[in-house]
Formats: C-alpha cells, sequence, structure tokens
C-alpha cells in the first residue's frame, strides 16, 4: 500500500474500536489512518509509515433512533451505506463530500470534505458526538449522543478536519433531517 507517495511497511485491520486502542497503543512508529483510499493524497506529504491502519472493517451503525434524528456509527462505513439505511427513515445527513459516497465517515470527518451541499452545512455542523483513540490507545469521548447536549467543549470540531494528526476518530455522533422529496439550487448572476 502506498499512501501520500510512501511505501507503508504494515498494514493493520482491526475488528472492532478496542482491537483499534491495542494497535494504536503497540505501534512505536509513525501511523496513517486509511478508510476507503479516497484521500490518500490530502495533506502534507508524509516521509515515511510504519504502519496504516485500516478502518473499513469499523463499519457498524452502533445506535440509530429515527425519532430522535441521531445516528451513530462507526468510522469504517461509507456514506453510501449510511444514507441507505437513513433512506429506509426517509431521513437524510446533508452531505456531498468531493470525494463520494464510497468516502467512509472518519475520511469525510478527518478532511472536513464538503461539496455544494455544504450550505445546509458542513459536517462539522451535522455532529453532535465523537469517540476516537489517542496514540497511546486511550479512549476519549467529545460531545454527546443527543442533539441537546452542550455540556463541556466541543472537541468534535477539534477533530475534525485534523487529518487523523490529534487522535484517529473510531465513531462519529451525528443529528440528522428529514428527506425532502425535491431540492433546487439557485444560481445568481452578480452584476451586468
Amino acid at each position: 500500500m502506498i499512501v501520500d507517495s510512501a511505501q507503508v511497511r504494515r498494514v493493520e485491520r482491526p475488528e472492532s474500536i478496542d482491537d483499534l486502542a491495542e494497535i494504536m497503543c503497540a505501534e512505536t512508529g509513525t501511523i496513517a489512518p486509511v478508510g476507503a483510499g479516497t484521500q490518500l493524497g490530502f495533506g502534507n506529504p508524509l516521509q515515511a509509515i510504519d504502519c496504516a491502519i485500516d478502518t473499513r472493517s469499523l463499519s457498524q451503525v452502533t445506535e440509530y433512533v429515527p425519532d430522535d434524528l441521531t445516528i451513530h456509527v462507526e468510522s469504517g462505513l461509507t456514506l453510501g451505506r449510511l444514507q441507505a439505511v437513513l433512506k429506509e427513515h426517509n431521513q437524510i445527513l446533508p452531505l456531498d463530500p468531493w470525494n463520494g459516497p464510497e468516502a467512509t465517515i472518519g475520511g469525510i470527518a478527518a478532511t472536513n470534505a464538503q461539496g455544494s451541499l455544504r450550505t445546509v452545512g458542513s459536517i462539522r455542523d451535522w455532529i453532535i458526538g465523537m469517540r476516537v483513540v489517542h496514540v497511546d490507545g486511550r479512549q476519549t469521548r467529545t460531545g454527546g449522543r443527543v442533539v441537546k447536549n452542550v455540556s463541556g467543549y466541543d472537541l468534535a470540531k477539534l477533530y475534525t478536519g485534523s487529518l487523523g494528526s490529534l487522535a484517529l476518530i473510531s465513531e462519529v455522533s451525528f443529528k440528522l433531517r428529514a428527506r425532502y422529496e425535491k431540492t433546487l439550487t439557485a444560481r445568481f448572476q452578480v452584476g451586468s
């Protein structure tokens, strides 16, 4: 595997978030998180990568409460699969990142990827909580699992867009909205 034009020495594929924490704790070299591989060249190039952590096995919906308009998913779940789950309940997470529906939720959050739907907010605006794994294997949560949680610092905004440099995003909690039957985009021309 090649990431940022650097050859990866070893690839780990955790089957659970606890496995991920153990791998992170045991690793002594450079770690690069990898999901679907849609943004491997994004950010500053790495000089060497001792271990790539493939998060695609972390692809579960850990909790979904349609009546509360909230969902909690592991970072390896693709946006396309998440939208398919939400469609069954006529709901949507209004994201359309430049890397498409095959991108993982963790990758979208780590790069703060967004597209034309950013007018309804970027991924940061839809995140209500996050679970991350630090380089020492310690797991922490930020935010909450309900929309009206306002206690403490909003550290999810710190991790979103950090390219995995602060911690590896392992689970994300989102608020959702109802799916509209139709959407339109208006185009305005400025000047004559």
